[in-house]
């Protein structure tokens, strides 16, 4: 509709137009994900640096076609009746979007650039290459460490229970020995105490 208004056309030259540089804009952003956002978070340096690299230049060619489409939007519309794709585009200029069409055109094609740039990041594949094989090589070595920490967790629980058992056992019999000799030295301080009455 953004084209069509503008072209001899019509609807259909407005649409196959919208869908060329549709296409072209959704691939860019899906390789500045595919190849840029999945690498910035890499181990390795030099691939660390590879997925800046890729996202900087998709990001600049990203930013610069949905710019030059509103800029094409404008000339179409100052081109009036008669305009077309190959007449309006040797006669481009660089200045910036004035109509609200081409305003709206270029918000709306640096919107579907980021949305494909993060879906090219996150909803294809792996995080980035070879994540999944790492990421599962973690996963089974962290399994392991839990088990063998559970297992070495319950082996410390039952040798402190039966350390604090044998503790309350003696604990147990130590206040039973107490409680038997204060009761014999008692018995004996009453049968050896003196008898101070007069006779």
């Amino acid at each position: 509709m953004i084209f069509s208004s503008a072209l001899d056309g019509g609807l259909i030259e407005g649409w196959c137009m919208a869908a060329m540089f549709s296409a072209v804009n959704v691939a860019t952003g899906f390789a500045g994900g595919f190849a840029g956002l999945r690498l910035i978070g890499h181990c390795n340096r030099t691939l660390r640096l590879i997925g800046w690299t890729a996202l900087g230049i998709a990001g600049l060619v990203g930013l610069y076609w949905n710019f030059r489409i509103a800029q094409f939007r404008d000339a179409l519309e100052r081109a009036g009746d008669g305009a077309s794709f190959f007449s309006v585009g040797s006669e481009m200029g660089f200045a910036l979007p004035s109509s609200p069409a081409s305003v709206a055109l270029l918000l709306l094609g640096v919107g579907v650039f980021l949305v494909c740039l993060l879906k090219g990041r996150s909803g294809v594949v792996d995080a980035y290459w070879g994540d999944r094989d790492a990421d599962h090589s973690y996963e089974a070595a962290r399994l392991d460490y839990d088990g063998e920490r559970e297992s070495f967790r319950r082996s410390i629980d039952k040798v402190y229970e039966k350390a604090i058992g044998k503790l309350r056992d003696r604990h147990a019999a130590d206040s039973r020995n107490l409680a038997a000799a204060r009761r014999i030295v008692t018995e004996a301080l009453q049968s050896n105490r003196p008898n101070w009455s007069v006779p």
